[in-house]
Formats: C-alpha cells, structure tokens, sequence
C-alpha cells in the first residue's frame, strides 16, 4: 500500500490511512488530519497496533508526500511533475495505450483509453518540465488533443493566445499543453471564445480554472459540435487552404430549383463563391440541339 511521512511533535511515523506507525514506540492514531492522511495513503489501515496514543488537540500531523502506487511505472522518469500527474490520469482514463518509461518518455492514452463523449482525441504525457512564465511561472508537461477546424484567417490569433498552443492543420488537432486538465481546459475555452470573436482573457480564464472547469468543459464540447457541423467539407481536405489557394472544400452537388418567375429550372453550381448559374428549360434546350445539328452538317 502507499505512504506518506507523518510529523507528529518532530517524530516521523509512516503514514496508512488513519494510522501513523513509529516501529520503536507502535501506533499514534491520527484523528487530527485522518482526511489528509487518507488523501495521500488511499485510506490503508495498518493491523499491528501494540500500543495506541490517542493525539492531543495541540499535536500537529502533516502529510506531505505521497508515495504513489503506480509511480513505479515511470521510475527512470526524471520530471517529478509528470510522474505525480500520472496517478491522476490513471485514476480517470486507466493504464496508457502506450508507455515508455525511460529518460525523456512518454504515454499516450487514446483509442479505447478516452470515452465516448470526451473531448479528448488523445492525451500525451512527456517526461519533460518545461518551464513556461505565462501567465504566472509553471512548467508544462501533460498535453491535451482534441479534433478541431481553424479557419487560415484565425490561425495566427489562436496561437498568439499562447506559446503552448500547437495546430495541425492536415489532422485537424489541436493541442494545449499544461500542467493539468484544468489549465488545458481552459487554454482551449479560449481558443474558442477567439474563433467566435468573443471577449476573452487568457490570464482570466486561467486564474479561474478551477472554479470554471466544469463550464469549460461543457463549453468546449458544444463548441467542438458546431465546429464539426460547420467545417464538415473542411475537415475531409488533405490540405490546408491557408497554405494553398488550391486546396478548396469539395464542390457540393448540382441541385435543381425551380423558378418562380417562369417555367424554367434554374440549375444552381455552387464553387468557392456560390456565383456561378447555368439556365435550362425548353428554349434553352431547343437552341441547343439547333446547334448540335448545325454543327454535325458543318462537318460533313
């Protein structure tokens, strides 16, 4: 089971859920703080009990660290940051699809790993702390994916937001990279709020981010809906039209649409404008065989 250092009174005792154990003098049952003691040892009570104290009001416990189960999965890892979060993203996506557990790894959870309704595509955890000064000092480490459109004439204003924004254009991924989901979350309401040319904040939204997590959330996954709805033909491109004034959104289908002024079908051909209409109708047609016909008696 996991443990963290208890300090009662200047002794240390090894911490197990509600227990402090000191091999010399037995058992201290932690009372004051059973909480935070549970917090960081998983709540493992310790059976052994030769001699119990019962702790005074004045008694102080800290527990302070936590030795994780799992962090021996990634023990030739060198960013502590990256290890400690592992637990967390274990704790709600499970074991990683893939792990490499050597100086400068990393693990990916995707596939299987992100449940439907997530707004992940994938989540990537590097062993790695690079220290980044925006908004306040911290250091990056966890990185969050997630399938989106960025117009061209928006793409610089989305990375201007942060220098841990990354984009990529051809897959259609976004990526914030933080600390923590919470922080990554609310990077990505930014990106957002930036396409919809609405107010926003950076440093605000990330100051909140606690607070405002669950909005984000729910905020980021009916924005993510719009954008697949509104960017279908975009997101089927194998290139990206800021790169390109080649690369285009497939032409949509002729459609027929009736003319109320006469009898006539007027056969709309939508391109990249929309302008583009060819007339049809029985004059039309009429003219057209006159010169079909015209045009096989020049030839003989």
């Amino acid at each position: 089971m996991g443990a963290c250092t208890c300090e009662i009174n200047n002794e240390q005792y090894e911490c197990f859920g509600v227990n402090c154990v000191n091999t010399n003098t037995g058992t201290k049952e932690c009372e004051k703080g059973k909480e935070q003691c549970e917090a960081h040892s998983g709540g493992a009570i310790l059976l052994f009990q030769p001699r119990i104290q019962q702790l005074s009001q004045s008694d102080e416990i800290s527990c302070p660290e936590k030795k994780s189960d799992t962090s021996s999965l990634l023990n030739n890892w060198e960013s502590k940051m990256a290890v400690q979060y592992f637990d967390t993203i274990v704790k709600k996506y499970g074991l990683p699809y893939i792990r490499v557990n050597k100086k400068g790894g990393f693990c990916v959870w995707k596939y299987d790993n992100i449940p439907e309704g997530d707004i992940h595509t994938r989540i990537v955890l590097k062993d790695e702390a690079i220290p980044h000064e925006y908004p306040k000092q911290h250091h990056d480490f966890l990185y969050s994916h997630i399938k989106v459109y960025i117009p061209p004439n928006k793409l610089n204003a989305v990375q201007n937001i942060s220098g841990s924004i990354g984009y990529d254009p051809l897959k259609k991924e976004l990526y914030a990279r933080c600390g923590s989901f919470s922080a990554n979350n609310a990077t990505i309401r930014t990106v957002f709020d930036v396409l919809n040319d609405t107010k926003t904040k950076y440093e605000e939204n990330i100051n909140n981010m606690k607070k405002e997590e669950e909005h984000n959330i729910v905020y980021i996954k009916d924005e993510l809906d719009k954008n697949h709805k509104q960017y279908e033909e975009e997101m089927k491109l194998y290139c990206y039209p800021g790169a390109s004034t080649k690369c285009k959104p497939p032409i949509k289908m002729l459609t027929d649409k009736p003319s109320k002024k006469t009898n006539k079908t007027v056969v709309e051909k939508s391109d990249i404008t929309g302008k583009t209409q060819i007339p049809t109708g029985k004059k039309y047609m009429k003219e057209l065989k006159q010169f079909e016909q015209s045009s096989k008696s020049t030839i003989k």
